[in-house]
């Protein structure tokens, strides 16, 4: 009976011996796979920390877009105020124009002896 038995542990053994190795063989391609991901995931970060970088840059141009579209609004700013100023000066150099060429005309009446003087 012992003689019987010894076979049996001996295939038992074999068997166990087989299934570690299947267990060692996917326990590997698990690892395997493990270590994939983990350099599909470093490439992820990786493109991902670009974008954020690319990003950074993006609204650092826009800042400055900013600034400069501020500066150009000033500039108009001013340049409507000295039209402005312009115009006024134009009004009152007319408004004179005017007053001298009244007075030129009472003048010649006056000398004509259309009017009193």
């Amino acid at each position: 009976e012992h003689k019987m038995e010894s076979p049996k542990r001996l295939e038992t053994s074999s068997q166990e011996i087989e299934m570690s190795s299947q267990e060692i063989e996917t326990s590997s391609k698990a690892i395997e796979m493990s270590s994939q991901e983990i350099e599909t995931s470093s490439k992820a970060i990786e493109t991902s920390s670009q974008e954020i970088e690319m990003s950074s840059q993006a609204i650092e141009m826009s800042s400055q877009a900013i600034e400069t579209s501020s500066q150009a609004i000033e500039t108009s700013s001013q340049a409507i105020e000295t039209s402005s100023q312009a115009i006024e000066m134009s009004r009152n150099v007319f408004t004179v124009d005017r007053n001298i060429e009244t007075s030129s005309q009472c003048s010649t009446r006056c000398a004509r002896g259309l009017t009193m003087c």
